[in-house]
């Protein structure tokens, strides 16, 4: 397995819209109401399908702390790793009976765990992206993050008010 090591800019947004459900994630989210895949996805001009070195982290992390979620990791051909305290978790498909700010809250008490042995000073930057049916109106959307931590915070409060 070849390991990548890359560096971005941070910003402090996020984007949820609508989402032409796929039929992987269709059959994913039926399959696995409950359940979580971390999803490889195109690398570079290659378009080697492509993990960041957290998802096995996190795996492991969340098997450990809800033990009844069902956590999926899709083989990659190559992990990315980031040299840095940016936590990139990527792709995510989140089957249609997890609600969409608890998963998020998950990810939060990850990060927290995860910093907790950072260095003075350092500030976590989150990079992710969600497929989920939203609850409300039964449509599946895609969520984009890309932020610091305080900003990932607002963002699972936005969503818990509605």
């Amino acid at each position: 397995m070849e390991f990548i090591v890359a560096n971005l800019e941070r910003t402090n947004e996020y984007q949820i819209s609508a989402y032409e459900a796929h039929d992987e994630y269709q059959v994913f989210s039926t399959n696995n109401p409950a359940g979580v895949r971390l999803v490889a996805t195109p690398y570079d001009e290659s378009n080697r399908l492509s993990l960041t070195s957290h998802a096995g982290d996190f795996r492991k992390w969340l098997q450990q702390e809800k033990p009844l979620i069902n956590v999926e990791l899709q083989k990659p051909a190559i992990l990315v790793d980031h040299h840095s305290v940016d936590i990139w978790r990527g792709l995510f498909y989140i089957g249609r009976d997890l609600v969409l700010p608890v998963f998020l809250g998950l990810i939060s008490a990850y990060l927290y765990d995860k910093m907790r042995g950072a260095l003075r000073g350092d500030r976590s930057h989150v990079h992710l992206t969600v497929i989920y049916t939203d609850h409300k109106d039964g449509v599946c959307k895609k969520l984009v993050f890309d932020g610091d931590a305080d900003a990932f915070a607002k963002l699972i409060e936005r969503l818990r008010r509605g």
